[in-house]
């Protein structure tokens, strides 16, 4: 299937001028091209139409796939990464996960959540992380969701109501060292901020700077041993550092930039590209 954008048929979009537009691969092939990655870049997006597939593609005729949470204190780290190390390098089956560190109340103690999900027989699934279930977790437990319910399994782990800031860092490969190190900085946000954890927001005001800091802190560790030239930030992410970490392909960079003056010269949706 391929990423979300791969699937894309054409969209409806507002331009800078007003003008409502339909983009696909024979009208405004160009604009079409540079929405798949860069879409806010260059108008307003109402509608996408996008490319279908039956729902046994995840596995089973319903269309239902495996997953699983596996919560484990987090002084057992290194024994969780090494597992989810070796899991993350191999191909031999179609699966995906989360590792996650959380605070739950009332305790508010540090654990580490991995939620996998495999994508063929439902009896196969925990097969497949028998690993993850050698540790012996704290808690397990296991779904066979269907696709409106996919990330159902994650409730417990969820606030609700409220904004929800992602930061989103590229990695070329998972390194256990560094993912010791971010062990290392999830539990020091814990104690030098006690509303980190919290399960509403807000956060106080007065917390913000500091969970910004960690959240720095966080990326650099897991791109620790990584060479700056490989960075890669994902353009819905993360907006705070050069724009070629986003779009690193030189051509493809003067190409968004040449559309932008076209569609948007005046800097209506944003002043990135100008």
């Amino acid at each position: 299937m391929g990423i979300a954008c791969d699937n894309m048929l054409s969209a409806k979009i507002i331009l800078a001028n007003g003008r409502l537009v339909i983009v696909d691969e024979e009208h405004d092939p160009d604009l079409f091209w540079a929405i798949k990655g860069a879409g806010y870049y260059f108008g307003l997006v109402l509608e996408i139409t996008m490319k279908i597939y039956p729902l046994s593609i995840f596995g089973t005729p319903e269309g239902q796939h495996w997953t699983g949470n596996y919560v484990y204190p987090i002084e057992r780290a290194p024994e969780v990464f090494n597992v989810v190390e070796s899991l993350a390098a191999t191909s031999e089956s179609q699966t995906a996960g989360l590792v996650m560190f959380v605070a739950p109340p009332p305790q508010r103690k540090p654990m580490i959540v991995v939620a996998p999900h495999y994508f063929g027989s439902l009896e196969d699934g925990p097969k497949r992380f028998q690993e993850l279930s050698q540790l012996e977790p704290l808690m397990y437990s296991e779904k066979a969701p269907h696709v409106p319910n996919l990330s159902d399994h994650l409730d417990f782990a969820c606030g609700k109501g409220g904004l929800r800031r992602f930061k989103l860092t590229g990695l070329q490969e998972l390194k256990i060292e560094n993912c010791l190190q971010l062990t290392k900085i999830f539990q020091q946000l814990v104690e030098s901020c006690p509303d980190a954890p919290r399960d509403r927001p807000p956060l106080a005001e007065s917390s913000l700077p500091k969970v910004f800091e960690f959240e720095g802190r966080a990326i650099d560790a897991m791109r620790q041993g990584t060479k700056p030239e490989s960075y890669i930030d994902l353009p819905h992410g993360t907006r705070t550092h050069p724009i070629e970490r986003r779009f690193p392909d030189k051509d493809t960079l003067a190409k968004l930039r040449a559309l932008k003056k076209q569609f948007d010269p005046q800097g209506t949706f944003t002043g990135e590209l100008l």
